[in-house]
């Protein structure tokens, strides 16, 4: 719990920082405290919406929770904020191959995933390799 010490401190002061949120999350994530983890990532989101971390934080606390249906919409959410988020969007096709890929609903949300980026232009060919792959 030590880890925790310096996030806690800090946010006494600053208490929607959301990048202090979102470390802390992280943390709890690596203590396996993903409900904690996850309060920390929602404070996050509603501190800056626009912080795209605090929401692959929330998908991966929701996941380690067992609840791949919100981890996916935390993604997505995410992704509504910055369409072309190269790693938010690896993060996402990463967790649909291990949540869905031996479920059916891989496929259609393997193909939302898809039409989701090409919105997007794609500057680098290993991106658009591993999209495409």
């Amino acid at each position: 719990m030590l880890v925790l010490t310096p996030y806690c401190r800090a946010l006494r002061t600053r208490p929607e920082d959301p990048v202090l949120l979102s470390n802390r999350s992280a943390a709890f994530a690596g203590l396996k405290q993903y409900k904690h983890a996850l309060k920390d990532a929602k404070a996050c989101v509603s501190a800056d919406p626009s912080f795209v971390k605090g929401y692959s934080r929330q998908a991966f606390a929701y996941a380690a929770l067992k609840q791949p249906g919100r981890a996916e919409e935390a993604y997505k959410r995410g992704l509504s904020k910055d369409p072309c988020n190269t790693g938010l969007r690896r993060m996402l096709a990463e967790f649909l191959k291990v949540f869905y890929h031996t479920h059916q609903s891989y496929c259609l949300s393997h193909t939302l995933l898809s039409g989701a980026v090409q919105c997007c232009s794609i500057s680098s060919h290993a991106t658009s390799h591993f999209i495409q792959g």
